[in-house]
């Protein structure tokens, strides 16, 4: 799971530089979705858990067994997702590593904790040039109340199921089979609703 995460990461980040060439992709911008944003192009190839598992794990390796080489493979799965370019995955991996922190203990809790915590202070000082493009994109969304992504997680938030339980664990995944994931097929297609918008 380590090599294929890496793979993942170098394909993302290496084919960033190798545009117009790029050989690994589920999107090209031929089909209208949206391709070079906030200063990226978003291949999007799939096998981006591979990216998670490896980030995860090299992170949580790095501060219990304190080896160079861990540290490496965390900093190319974060960078992998930097230029995934996907929020979510980005965020959700920070989220894992700064949990995986407390759950060590005595001295490497405390160097843990301030690793992590240098590390999120370098991210916030050189926020502007990593992610002013990616707080732009976010605000402007936020702003319009049109904007898809805004109408799509209101839609399944509140309106689709509107039970409690579905803000906290979602609706589930779907099969093409199945009514439900025939609805789901419904609302991608004819009203650009993606579930994945929640985030």
């Amino acid at each position: 799971m380590i090599f294929s995460g890496s793979a993942w990461a170098l394909l993302t980040i290496v084919q960033q530089f190798t545009y117009p060439n790029f050989y690994f992709f589920t999107r090209d911008g031929e089909d209208g979705q949206e391709f070079f944003r906030a200063g990226v192009y978003r291949f999007m190839i799939d096998s981006h858990y591979f990216g998670l598992f490896l980030v995860i794990y090299c992170f949580y390796n790095s501060i219990s067994v304190l080896k160079l080489k861990f540290v490496f493979f965390t900093l190319l799965g974060l960078v992998g997702y930097y230029y995934y370019s996907t929020r979510q995955y980005a965020i959700a991996a920070l989220i894992c590593m700064l949990v995986s922190t407390f759950y060590q203990r005595g001295r490497v809790k405390t160097y843990s904790i301030l690793g992590f915590s240098a590390f999120v202070i370098v991210l916030i000082y050189f926020k502007e040039v990593l992610f002013d493009s990616y707080i732009q994109m976010t605000n402007d969304q936020l702003s319009q109340n049109d904007d898809i992504r805004i109408l799509s997680a209101k839609f399944f938030l509140f309106d689709y199921w509107p039970h409690w339980l579905t803000f906290l664990i979602g609706n589930g995944q779907e099969h093409m089979s199945s009514n439900y994931g025939e609805q789901i097929n419904y609302y991608n297609s004819f009203r650009g609703y993606f579930k994945s918008d929640v985030g």
